[in-house]
């Protein structure tokens, strides 16, 4: 669970950010490939689990849906993170709409 909140954190949550506050064109494009390369991930991921972790409702979760429920409306806008939508994730998409 520590190793997928990892990710989840580093690479989602804060990815985004790190897109927004990159100082130079090398720091956001290694931002930015990252973001993609773990939402790729949970949509592999969601592809053949309920949640994150299996069947269980976990704080991995809680640390993905607070982002990816804001995606499309706010990191892809305002934070230039417009490779794809969460429209876009088909399994994540579904994943955003239950949890919510």
């Amino acid at each position: 669970m520590r190793e997928t909140d990892s990710w989840v954190y580093e690479h989602i949550n804060l990815g985004v950010y790190k897109c927004f506050n990159a100082k130079t064109q090398d720091v956001y494009d290694k931002a930015f490939d990252n973001v993609f390369k773990y939402l790729d991930k949970l949509e592999g991921i969601l592809s053949h689990s309920r949640y994150i972790l299996g069947n269980k409702f976990t704080l991995s979760d809680v640390r993905a849906f607070t982002t990816l429920v804001r995606f499309d409306e706010v990191y892809i806008v305002y934070f230039k993170c417009n490779k794809k939508a969460i429209k876009d994730y088909p399994h994540i998409l579904n994943y955003v709409r239950e949890i919510y």
